[in-house]
């Protein structure tokens, strides 16, 4: 069962690669195909199951399940507005990146334009994303999460998060995501922030027990922190310091997921997957 479960990685991962390959080429000539590159782990999961034969199984939820699973689709939304509050609030404060205005239709002070942009992309950005989040989260939480676990690799949930900070690399040095005027710093800060995001990812998925929460909460980081954040930061320095790839939004990400780690709901699931890796190996 082991072996049938790395077999399935292996095709999974070398199909991703393979896919995400071509896509970057197209990419490096014209930015307008990275949208598609995040159904890319939504088809490689569908290609791997058929080359398996495997179901598709979606389980039936009670309705304790469904409050539990509201429960963290609000957890969701609320998420990337802490942590964007947290990560961008202290360099505005500090004067380290200045709090910059966008130019919009409606005439409005500076805390009210960028409370109606934030309940703005909060709702309608998050809906709009939510078809891009869905091509990623049913590959890489919903497919790749529970194979690494079931194959009894090795601390799963961080590596999940490295894989899929690794696919974005070649899109950052192409210049397309989250470009940076130094290089290195922009890829360490990156990796460490898609990490520990991904690890996130795993655990609300684990624990809601399903991949909505998930979904939601990728499609309301992208709409909240791209769309909001990021559009009322300005000054050279906010690279280095803010966004995905910026030192603020890796820090803060780092300690929310060492926080994560350390609650008693969090262990119990992580005891559980322990236990499921012993059963494997002993297979």
């Amino acid at each position: 069962m082991k072996q049938w479960m790395k077999n399935k990685l292996t095709v999974y991962i070398s199909l991703l690669t393979l896919l995400s390959t071509v896509l970057y080429f197209i990419i490096s000539d014209d930015s307008k195909w990275i949208s598609l590159l995040m159904f890319v782990p939504l088809i490689c999961r569908v290609l791997t199951q058929v080359i398996f034969k495997e179901k598709w199984m979606i389980k039936g939820k009670t309705k304790t399940d469904k409050q539990h699973i509201i429960k963290f689709i609000f957890l969701s939304l609320s998420f990337p507005i802490v942590i964007g509050l947290i990560s961008y609030g202290i360099p505005w404060i500090s004067g380290l990146v200045t709090f910059h205005v966008p130019g919009m239709y409606l005439q409005l002070s500076p805390l009210l334009s960028f409370l109606f942009i934030l309940i703005t992309n909060a709702l309608f950005g998050t809906i709009m994303g939510l078809p891009y989040s869905f091509g990623e989260e049913m590959g890489w939480r919903g497919y790749l999460l529970p194979k690494l676990i079931e194959a009894g690799v090795a601390s799963p949930l961080l590596l999940n998060g490295v894989i899929w900070g690794l696919w974005h690399v070649p899109i950052i040095l192409m210049g397309k995501y989250y470009p940076g005027p130094e290089l290195i710093s922009t890829l360490t800060f990156f990796m460490i922030s898609a990490t520990c995001m991904g690890y996130i990812l795993c655990v609300v998925y684990l624990r809601s027990k399903s991949i909505w929460p998930c979904i939601i909460l990728h499609a309301a980081w992208n709409a909240i922190i791209q769309n909001v954040f990021d559009v009322f930061s300005s000054d050279n320095n906010r690279i280095l310091l803010i966004g995905e790839s910026g030192l603020f939004v890796s820090m803060s990400l780092l300690l929310a997921s060492y926080l994560l780690s350390r609650s008693k709901n969090t262990k119990s699931v992580l005891t559980a997957i322990n236990g499921t890796k012993k059963v494997m190996n002993s297979g």
